[in-house]
């Protein structure tokens, strides 16, 4: 059965790369070039920066995007032009280039897409008490600007506000994939001059690198939040924090969607930190044994696409998904990929009419039924849309990155 996932038909059932950055999950989306025939390369769709500064988004195009809407950065310094539009197309996600041509690893072509979610069921309540939210907000004076100029927008404020998924390891520490954080779209959540500084500020107890240097470098764009304690978006549920340091594994690359694709968020209150009821907010451990065997029943949560629609659409509802470990030969030759696409920093997983989606992009992965429940993956990518043709996604699997995600939380305390 089909179920609704938080970003509009994402999470439970297909998990894709959306970083609601109608783009934060990573999944490609399958589309054709009509001169060449060729799939068509992925497109991302970030929420809004500031709607004031972004142009209409086709609904077409929205649909080709990996669950978020990509906006620019805020420029202060201009007004928009007057009657302008209000939101920007999304950036193409280029074709994932090999980064490392010794391994063959193949390109992320136009069918392969960041994760979303179809054919879950909505979460019963407390049942993922480490489920976080990635967003940015989206002011009541840019909001109402845009319906100004737009008073036809289909899309609600929330849905435009969702970025990513996440899983919560630590009191303020938010697992996530680093395709939410840092894509070869113009750069959606970090500063411009992440790239030159990236090495000096990522946290590390091993290289003496503090949480302090990547504080005080401020290379989070302002308005991106974690929502905790949540499970209807569309009411503003839960209780939020600011991001003010995200750390992207150093192996990640935007060209090579296959590989590392982790990331750690650290968040605080705006003032005196709010109190959390642990029966809706609760960390989850790290799966630290080895890779899951085949067979092996996974639940994937998220608010990803649910159904085959055009635009994003992520859920207003916290959706689940029951999937099953797949073995990589097998994973990889039903996704049309090469081997080192599904190497052992990942694992595959899939069910018959049912996946991820859209907008459910860095959410967790736990074996079903734990107790106590172990994250076991995050949501990386996979093929196709929000569909029931079973085709298996790819999530990155926390065993491979314990050592590093001890790393940088060892550097922070």
């Amino acid at each position: 059965m089909r179920s609704r996932w938080p970003t509009r038909g994402a999470a439970m059932a297909t998990l894709v790369l959306a970083a609601s950055p109608a783009g934060a999950g990573r999944t490609a989306e399958r589309g054709t070039n009509g001169a060449t025939g060729k799939p068509a390369a992925p497109q991302l769709q970030a929420a809004p920066e500031e709607l004031d500064y972004i142009s209409v988004v086709d609904p077409a195009e929205r649909d080709s995007a990996p669950g978020w809407a990509v906006v620019e950065p805020p420029r202060h310094d201009q007004a928009p032009e007057p009657g302008g539009p209000d939101l920007r197309t999304p950036s193409p996600l280029p074709l994932v280039r090999a980064t490392r041509p010794a391994k063959r690893v193949p390109r992320f072509e136009g069918d392969q897409q960041p994760q979303r979610s179809y054919g879950g069921a909505a979460v019963t309540p407390g049942s993922a008490t480490w489920q976080a939210e990635m967003y940015r907000v989206i002011t009541d004076q840019v909001w109402a600007g845009h319906m100004l100029r737009n008073p036809n927008e289909p899309r609600p404020r929330w849905e435009w506000q969702h970025w990513c998924g996440g899983a919560l390891i630590a009191d303020e520490w938010v697992l996530t994939a680093a395709h939410c954080v840092l894509s070869d779209a113009s750069p959606p959540v970090m500063n411009e001059q992440f790239a030159e500084r990236r090495d000096a500020i990522t946290v590390s107890r091993d290289r003496h690198i503090g949480l302090a240097s990547c504080v005080e470098a401020n290379m989070v764009l302002d308005g991106f939040r974690i929502r905790l304690g949540a499970e209807d978006i569309s009411r503003d549920d839960g209780i939020t924090f600011r991001i003010d340091c995200a750390v992207v594994h150093p192996g990640w690359t935007p060209s090579d969607m296959y590989h590392d694709d982790i990331a750690l968020l650290h968040f605080v209150a705006d003032g005196p930190p709010p109190a959390r009821d642990r029966a809706r907010i609760r960390e989850i451990r790290l799966h630290r044994g080895p890779h899951p065997a085949d067979g092996a029943s996974l639940t994937v949560t998220g608010w990803g696409k649910t159904r085959p629609v055009e635009g994003s659409e992520p859920s207003a509802v916290l959706m689940e998904v029951a999937l099953n470990v797949q073995d990589a030969t097998t994973c990889a030759g039903r996704l049309g990929v090469g081997p080192e696409a599904v190497g052992p920093g990942v694992i595959c997983a899939g069910a018959r009419a049912r996946k991820t989606c859209h907008g459910d992009s860095g959410g967790p992965v736990v074996f079903t039924g734990g107790r106590p429940n172990y994250l076991v993956g995050v949501v990386s990518w996979g093929q196709d849309d929000c569909t029931d043709n079973g085709l298996p996604g790819v999530y990155t699997r926390v065993g491979a990155y314990a050592q590093w995600i001890d790393d940088v939380l060892g550097a922070a305390r």
